[in-house]
């Protein structure tokens, strides 16, 4: 199956989105992809190139002043 989007990996970093995991008083994210691939729902999957990482909620809530809205 052909991928709809695919990262480009020369892609630079250009700033931090949010705030650092130091700042919210904890770690990044865990990969957690073999816990949840069992679980995940009725037509979601991880590729075998895909990691499912789960992060602090305050951590995406500190970053949203930095993602525009769609």
């Amino acid at each position: 199956m052909a991928r709809l989007w695919e990262a480009d990996p020369s892609a630079l970093f250009a700033k931090r989105l949010g705030k650092s995991a130091a700042e919210l008083g904890h770690s990044e994210g865990r990969d957690l992809t073999a816990v949840y691939a069992s679980r995940l729902p009725t037509g979601v999957s991880i590729g075998p190139d895909e990691r499912l990482v789960v992060i602090p909620g305050n951590m995406l809530s500190a970053a949203k002043v930095d993602i525009p809205d769609a």
